[in-house]
Protein backbone atom coordinates (compact mmCIF):
# COMPACT_ATOMS: atom_id res chain seq x y z
CA UNK A 1 0.00 0.00 0.00
CA UNK A 2 2.71 2.52 1.17
CA UNK A 3 4.71 1.64 -2.51
CA UNK A 4 1.14 2.14 -4.33
CA UNK A 5 0.55 5.51 -2.77
CA UNK A 6 4.42 7.06 -3.06
CA UNK A 7 4.02 5.50 -7.18
CA UNK A 8 0.36 7.51 -7.18
CA UNK A 9 3.08 10.79 -5.79
CA UNK A 10 5.55 10.07 -8.44
CA UNK A 11 3.36 10.32 -11.03
CA UNK A 12 1.31 13.34 -9.99
CA UNK A 13 4.81 14.78 -9.31
CA UNK A 14 6.09 13.65 -12.29
CA UNK A 15 3.57 14.73 -14.91
CA UNK A 16 2.54 18.30 -13.05
CA UNK A 17 6.58 19.65 -13.26
CA UNK A 18 7.17 17.56 -17.46
CA UNK A 19 3.83 19.80 -18.23
CA UNK A 20 5.31 22.74 -17.07
CA UNK A 21 8.48 22.60 -19.11
CA UNK A 22 6.41 20.75 -21.95
CA UNK A 23 8.34 17.52 -21.98
CA UNK A 24 5.71 15.19 -20.04
CA UNK A 25 6.86 13.40 -17.10
CA UNK A 26 9.10 10.69 -18.46
CA UNK A 27 12.31 12.19 -17.68
CA UNK A 28 11.49 12.43 -13.67
CA UNK A 29 10.23 9.57 -13.07
CA UNK A 30 12.47 6.97 -14.86
CA UNK A 31 15.52 8.15 -12.88
CA UNK A 32 14.22 8.20 -9.74
CA UNK A 33 12.62 4.41 -10.61
CA UNK A 34 16.22 3.30 -11.93
CA UNK A 35 18.10 5.17 -8.52
CA UNK A 36 15.34 4.10 -6.26
CA UNK A 37 14.75 0.23 -7.47
CA UNK A 38 16.40 -2.43 -8.74
CA UNK A 39 13.88 -2.63 -11.82
CA UNK A 40 15.88 -3.82 -15.01
CA UNK A 41 15.65 -0.83 -17.60
CA UNK A 42 13.11 -2.72 -20.21
CA UNK A 43 10.81 -2.55 -17.26
CA UNK A 44 11.63 1.08 -16.26
CA UNK A 45 10.87 2.31 -19.65
CA UNK A 46 7.82 0.03 -20.86
CA UNK A 47 5.96 1.25 -17.19
CA UNK A 48 7.09 4.65 -17.68
CA UNK A 49 5.67 4.92 -21.04
CA UNK A 50 2.50 3.32 -20.17
CA UNK A 51 2.11 6.49 -17.94
CA UNK A 52 3.30 8.84 -20.12
CA UNK A 53 0.31 7.32 -22.96
CA UNK A 54 -2.34 7.80 -19.76
CA UNK A 55 -0.73 11.72 -19.94
CA UNK A 56 -1.24 11.90 -23.42
CA UNK A 57 -4.22 10.75 -23.49
CA UNK A 58 -5.28 13.48 -20.94
CA UNK A 59 -3.42 16.61 -22.35
CA UNK A 60 -5.32 15.44 -25.56
CA UNK A 61 -8.36 17.11 -24.16
CA UNK A 62 -6.33 20.55 -24.11
CA UNK A 63 -5.79 20.10 -28.06
CA UNK A 64 -9.06 22.07 -28.88
CA UNK A 65 -7.33 24.75 -30.14
CA UNK A 66 -6.56 23.56 -33.13
CA UNK A 67 -5.30 27.10 -34.66
CA UNK A 68 -1.98 25.96 -32.14
CA UNK A 69 -1.05 22.57 -33.73
CA UNK A 70 0.84 22.68 -36.73
CA UNK A 71 -1.00 19.43 -38.06
CA UNK A 72 1.52 19.14 -41.48
CA UNK A 73 4.18 18.39 -39.81
CA UNK A 74 2.59 16.66 -36.73
CA UNK A 75 0.94 13.85 -38.62
CA UNK A 76 4.59 13.63 -40.91
CA UNK A 77 6.23 13.09 -37.86
CA UNK A 78 3.86 11.25 -35.99
CA UNK A 79 3.45 8.47 -38.67
CA UNK A 80 7.57 8.09 -38.22
CA UNK A 81 6.91 8.01 -34.99
CA UNK A 82 5.63 4.81 -34.86
CA UNK A 83 7.88 3.14 -37.26
CA UNK A 84 10.83 4.42 -34.56
CA UNK A 85 8.79 3.67 -31.17
CA UNK A 86 8.73 -0.24 -32.86
CA UNK A 87 12.33 -0.06 -33.48
CA UNK A 88 13.13 1.75 -30.10
CA UNK A 89 10.99 -1.78 -28.22
CA UNK A 90 12.82 -4.03 -29.91
CA UNK A 91 16.29 -2.75 -29.19
CA UNK A 92 15.83 -2.61 -25.66
CA UNK A 93 16.17 -6.76 -25.66
CA UNK A 94 20.02 -5.56 -26.02
CA UNK A 95 20.71 -3.12 -23.70
CA UNK A 96 21.97 -3.80 -20.67
CA UNK A 97 21.28 -1.62 -17.07
CA UNK A 98 24.66 -0.26 -17.36
CA UNK A 99 24.22 0.74 -21.42
CA UNK A 100 20.57 2.30 -19.88
CA UNK A 101 22.01 4.37 -17.55
CA UNK A 102 24.53 6.06 -19.28
CA UNK A 103 22.49 6.41 -22.83
CA UNK A 104 19.63 7.86 -20.78
CA UNK A 105 22.07 10.14 -18.90
CA UNK A 106 23.32 11.72 -22.11
CA UNK A 107 19.51 12.19 -22.64
CA UNK A 108 19.52 14.23 -19.89
CA UNK A 109 22.13 16.15 -21.02
CA UNK A 110 20.16 17.16 -24.29
CA UNK A 111 17.18 18.02 -21.92
CA UNK A 112 19.42 20.52 -19.76
CA UNK A 113 21.34 21.84 -22.91
CA UNK A 114 17.77 23.07 -24.13
CA UNK A 115 16.31 24.47 -20.56
CA UNK A 116 19.33 26.28 -19.86
CA UNK A 117 19.98 27.69 -23.06
CA UNK A 118 18.07 30.90 -23.01
CA UNK A 119 15.04 31.29 -25.01
CA UNK A 120 15.03 33.39 -28.48
CA UNK A 121 11.59 35.60 -28.72
CA UNK A 122 9.07 34.76 -31.79
CA UNK A 123 9.03 37.05 -34.50
CA UNK A 124 6.08 35.46 -35.45
CA UNK A 125 2.57 36.72 -34.74
CA UNK A 126 -0.19 34.94 -32.67
CA UNK A 127 -2.14 33.13 -35.63
CA UNK A 128 0.91 32.27 -37.48
CA UNK A 129 2.21 28.22 -37.28
CA UNK A 130 4.72 28.39 -39.99
CA UNK A 131 8.38 29.59 -40.30
CA UNK A 132 10.21 29.68 -43.42
CA UNK A 133 12.04 26.35 -42.08
CA UNK A 134 9.27 24.50 -41.48
CA UNK A 135 7.18 25.68 -44.63
CA UNK A 136 10.30 24.18 -46.40
CA UNK A 137 10.43 20.96 -44.59
CA UNK A 138 9.51 17.47 -46.77
CA UNK A 139 7.69 14.68 -45.87
CA UNK A 140 10.89 12.71 -45.75
CA UNK A 141 12.45 14.74 -43.37
CA UNK A 142 9.71 15.27 -40.75
CA UNK A 143 9.07 10.93 -41.09
CA UNK A 144 12.75 10.25 -40.24
CA UNK A 145 12.66 13.10 -37.65
CA UNK A 146 9.53 11.06 -36.19
CA UNK A 147 11.71 8.07 -36.08
CA UNK A 148 14.34 9.68 -33.95
CA UNK A 149 11.48 10.94 -31.71
CA UNK A 150 9.40 7.40 -31.66
CA UNK A 151 12.49 5.70 -31.00
CA UNK A 152 14.17 7.41 -28.33
CA UNK A 153 10.43 7.80 -26.73
CA UNK A 154 9.84 4.29 -26.37
CA UNK A 155 13.45 3.11 -25.76
CA UNK A 156 13.89 5.38 -22.74
CA UNK A 157 10.12 5.60 -21.28
CA UNK A 158 9.51 9.34 -21.94
CA UNK A 159 6.83 11.88 -23.71
CA UNK A 160 7.79 13.66 -27.53
CA UNK A 161 7.81 16.16 -26.12
CA UNK A 162 11.80 15.53 -24.78
CA UNK A 163 13.31 15.35 -28.56
CA UNK A 164 10.43 16.53 -30.10
CA UNK A 165 10.41 20.07 -28.81
CA UNK A 166 14.18 20.92 -28.72
CA UNK A 167 13.84 19.78 -32.71
CA UNK A 168 10.90 22.15 -33.26
CA UNK A 169 12.60 25.08 -31.75
CA UNK A 170 16.04 25.07 -33.17
CA UNK A 171 16.04 23.18 -36.62
CA UNK A 172 12.32 24.76 -37.60
CA UNK A 173 12.02 27.69 -35.42
CA UNK A 174 8.58 27.35 -34.27
CA UNK A 175 7.40 29.56 -31.37
CA UNK A 176 7.26 27.27 -28.16
CA UNK A 177 3.43 28.22 -28.21
CA UNK A 178 2.94 26.17 -31.91
CA UNK A 179 5.95 23.52 -30.74
CA UNK A 180 4.33 22.40 -27.37
CA UNK A 181 1.27 21.51 -28.36
CA UNK A 182 2.39 19.92 -31.75
CA UNK A 183 5.08 17.65 -29.97
CA UNK A 184 1.80 16.55 -27.99
CA UNK A 185 0.02 16.27 -31.40
CA UNK A 186 2.80 13.78 -32.18
CA UNK A 187 2.48 11.85 -29.06
CA UNK A 188 -1.25 10.80 -29.41
CA UNK A 189 -0.45 9.37 -32.87
CA UNK A 190 2.51 7.11 -32.22
CA UNK A 191 3.34 6.28 -28.89
CA UNK A 192 -0.08 3.82 -28.09
CA UNK A 193 1.41 1.85 -30.82
CA UNK A 194 4.51 1.21 -28.59
CA UNK A 195 2.54 0.54 -25.61
CA UNK A 196 0.86 -1.89 -26.64
CA UNK A 197 3.99 -3.34 -28.21
CA UNK A 198 5.48 -3.37 -24.41
CA UNK A 199 2.45 -4.88 -23.33
CA UNK A 200 2.91 -7.33 -25.47
CA UNK A 201 6.63 -7.99 -24.33
CA UNK A 202 5.15 -8.47 -20.90
CA UNK A 203 7.68 -5.56 -19.59
CA UNK A 204 5.04 -3.29 -17.87
CA UNK A 205 4.91 -3.63 -14.31
CA UNK A 206 1.33 -3.07 -13.75
CA UNK A 207 1.90 -2.83 -9.77
CA UNK A 208 3.55 0.40 -10.83
CA UNK A 209 2.15 1.45 -14.00
CA UNK A 210 -1.55 1.27 -12.51
CA UNK A 211 -0.92 4.09 -8.81
CA UNK A 212 2.01 5.52 -11.57
CA UNK A 213 -1.41 6.47 -13.92
CA UNK A 214 -3.62 7.64 -11.37
CA UNK A 215 -1.17 10.25 -10.45
CA UNK A 216 -0.47 11.27 -13.79
CA UNK A 217 -3.76 12.30 -14.77
CA UNK A 218 -3.64 14.21 -11.52
CA UNK A 219 -0.67 15.38 -12.60
CA UNK A 220 -1.08 16.38 -15.92
CA UNK A 221 -4.74 18.18 -14.79
CA UNK A 222 -3.02 20.16 -12.84
CA UNK A 223 0.07 21.31 -14.32
CA UNK A 224 -2.30 22.25 -17.44
CA UNK A 225 -4.48 24.31 -15.34
CA UNK A 226 -1.08 26.10 -14.09
CA UNK A 227 1.22 26.13 -16.67
CA UNK A 228 0.83 29.34 -17.79
CA UNK A 229 0.63 30.66 -14.46
CA UNK A 230 4.08 28.66 -12.88
CA UNK A 231 6.15 28.78 -15.85
CA UNK A 232 9.39 31.00 -15.88
CA UNK A 233 13.01 30.87 -16.86
CA UNK A 234 13.53 29.88 -13.43
CA UNK A 235 12.12 27.04 -13.48
CA UNK A 236 13.08 25.43 -16.51
CA UNK A 237 16.47 26.41 -15.16
CA UNK A 238 16.36 24.69 -11.78
CA UNK A 239 15.23 21.42 -14.12
CA UNK A 240 18.30 21.66 -16.23
CA UNK A 241 20.30 21.75 -13.13
CA UNK A 242 18.10 18.34 -11.73
CA UNK A 243 18.91 16.79 -15.08
CA UNK A 244 22.66 17.00 -14.93
CA UNK A 245 22.58 16.16 -11.31
CA UNK A 246 20.92 12.88 -11.97
CA UNK A 247 23.30 12.64 -15.15
CA UNK A 248 26.42 12.26 -13.05
CA UNK A 249 24.64 10.08 -10.27
CA UNK A 250 23.52 7.51 -13.15
CA UNK A 251 27.06 7.49 -14.47
CA UNK A 252 28.37 7.37 -10.87
CA UNK A 253 26.71 4.08 -10.21
CA UNK A 254 28.59 2.36 -12.75
CA UNK A 255 32.41 3.43 -12.26
CA UNK A 256 34.72 0.90 -10.87
CA UNK A 257 35.34 2.92 -7.59
CA UNK A 258 31.50 2.54 -6.66
CA UNK A 259 31.36 -1.36 -8.00
CA UNK A 260 32.00 -3.78 -4.91
CA UNK A 261 35.33 -4.82 -5.35
CA UNK A 262 35.53 -9.00 -6.63
CA UNK A 263 37.15 -10.19 -3.93
CA UNK A 264 34.74 -8.55 -1.17
CA UNK A 265 31.97 -10.67 -3.46
CA UNK A 266 34.10 -13.95 -3.35
CA UNK A 267 34.59 -13.64 0.49
CA UNK A 268 30.78 -12.98 1.36
CA UNK A 269 29.99 -15.54 -1.07
CA UNK A 270 32.01 -18.00 0.99
CA UNK A 271 30.49 -17.11 4.22
CA UNK A 272 27.00 -16.96 2.99
CA UNK A 273 27.83 -20.98 1.35
CA UNK A 274 29.16 -21.77 4.73
CA UNK A 275 26.25 -20.27 6.84
CA UNK A 276 23.97 -22.73 4.56
CA UNK A 277 25.38 -25.65 5.33
CA UNK A 278 25.58 -25.69 8.90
Amino acid sequence: MIGAILAVVLGLVACFFGSLVGFGGGFISVPILRLSGHLAPQVVAATSLFMVGVNVAVASFALRKKNRINLRMGWAIGVGGIAGGLAGVYMLRFVSSGQFDVLYGLMLLFIAINMLKPAKPSTLSDNEIETDRSRAAGKLELGLMGVLVGFSSTLFGIGAGTVAIPLLLWRYKLPAYVAMPTASFIALIYIWPGVIAQIHEARVDWALAIPLSIGAVLGAYFGAKYSNKLKSPQLTRIFGVICVITFITLSMRHLPMFQPHTTTLASATIQVSKAATK
